[in-house]
C-alpha cells in the first residue's frame, strides 16, 4: 500500500544531496547481504506485522528502475521501519546505490553490487536493474565482463518463473488426485492451463482428465443412489446413500445431495422409518430441525414434514 505524503516527507525532499550521503558501504559487505537476501524467504517483521516479503521487493525495484527521489524516499520510510535482519541491510544497501546514482551517475561498484546480487537470486526485477546499470558504464574491460557475468546468467533469470509454474502446478495436481476437493481440481486445472504448451503440459492435463472421469462417475453413483432412497423411502437405501454421499470429496454437487438426505431423513422420520419416539429427546431435535428447514426452503413439503412431526 503505497503511503501518503506528509508535509514532513515534503521537507526531507529539500535536505542538500550530500546530506543524504551519510555512511559509505564497502564491496565485501554487498557480497554478505547478498547471501543472506537469497537464504531468505517466506514473510518479514515490520513494525510488529506480517507483511509479504514480496511488497518490500517490489517497492525497492520501483525505487531502483524509476531513478527518482520521490520512489527513493518512500521505498526507504518502508524500509527503516522493517525489524533488524539480513534482507533490511540488503534493500538498505540498494537503496544507497540509487542515491549515488541520482548524485554521481552509475559508480562501477553499484554495477559489481547488482551483478553479484542477480546471479544469487534470479530476481527478473534485479536483472533489469543490473542491466540498466552495466549499460551506463563507460566502456572499457570492467563493463565487457560485467556484461559477459549478465549474459551467462539471463537464461536462468528467464526460466526461473517457468520452472517454479511448473513445479507449482505439478504439486497442485499431486494434491487434487489426493483429496479430490472441487477448489483444489479447479485450481490445477488454472495452473496446468497457464502453462507454455509441452510435453510436461499434456502430461498433467492428461492426468486432470482421467481425475475428473473418476470424480464424475463417484458422484454419478451416489446421484443414483440418492435417487432411489427418495424414491423407495426404504431406511436401507438411505443408508447406502448417506454413506456414498458422505464419501465424496468436498464440491457443491455434494452439498446438493447433502440437502437432499436432510429433507429425506425428515420424510423416513415421519413415516416412523428412523427414530421417531414421540417424547423422545431425538425425536424432539428432529421436529426442531424440520420446522428449521421450512421455514428455510419454505416448501409445502417441507412444511407436512415439520408439521407431523410436531403434531
Amino acid at each position: 500500500m503505497k503511503k501518503e505524503k506528509s508535509s514532513q516527507t515534503k521537507m526531507k525532499f529539500k535536505i542538500p544531496a550530500m546530506a543524504v550521503l551519510t555512511t559509505s558501504v564497502l564491496l565485501s559487505n554487498f557480497t554478505a547481504a547478498i547471501l543472506a537476501f537469497a537464504a531468505e524467504t517466506g514473510t518479514i517483521v515490520v513494525s510488529g506485522e506480517h507483511t509479504e516479503l514480496s511488497h518490500i521487493t517490489a517497492i525497492v525495484a520501483k525505487a531502483e528502475q524509476m531513478r527518482n527521489m520521490d520512489d527513493l524516499i518512500h521505498a526507504r520510510q518502508d524500509v527503516n521501519e522493517m525489524l533488524e535482519s539480513p534482507q533490511k541491510v540488503t534493500f538498505q544497501n540498494r537503496l544507497r546505490s540509487v542515491e549515488r546514482l541520482l548524485l554521481n551517475g552509475v559508480p562501477l561498484d553499484d554495477a559489481k553490487f547488482y551483478v553479484s546480487l542477480v546471479e544469487q537470486c534470479l530476481c527478473i526485477d534485479v536483472f533489469k536493474v543490473a542491466q540498466a546499470y552495466v549499460s551506463e558504464l563507460k566502456d572499457g574491460p570492467d563493463k565487457e565482463a560485467l556484461g559477459v557475468r549478465l549474459e551467462a546468467v539471463q537464461y536462468k533469470v528467464e526460466h526461473k518463473s517457468e520452472d517454479t509454474a511448473l513445479a507449482s502446478a505439478a504439486a497442485t495436481v499431486d494434491q487434487a488426485e489426493k483429496v479430490g476437493n472441487e477448489e483444489i481440481v479447479n485450481y490445477a486445472k488454472y495452473l496446468v492451463q497457464s502453462l507454455p504448451n509441452g510435453d510436461i503440459k499434456t502430461n498433467l492435463l492428461n492426468r486432470l482428465e482421467a481425475l475428473q472421469s473418476r470424480l464424475n462417475a463417484t458422484l454419478a453413483i451416489a446421484q443414483s443412489a440418492v435417487s432411489k432412497a427418495e424414491s423407495t423411502h426404504l431406511k436401507e437405501d438411505f443408508t447406502t446413500a448417506d454413506t456414498l454421499v458422505k464419501a465424496l470429496p468436498g464440491s457443491s454437487d455434494k452439498q446438493l445431495l447433502l440437502d437432499r438426505l436432510s429433507f429425506l431423513q425428515l420424510q423416513l422420520v415421519d413415516s416412523n422409518i428412523g427414530d421417531s419416539a414421540t417424547d423422545s429427546p431425538e425425536s424432539i431435535t428432529q421436529a426442531t430441525q424440520a420446522v428449521s428447514y421450512a421455514e428455510s426452503v419454505r416448501t409445502t413439503a417441507a412444511y407436512n414434514a415439520a408439521l407431523n412431526l410436531v403434531n
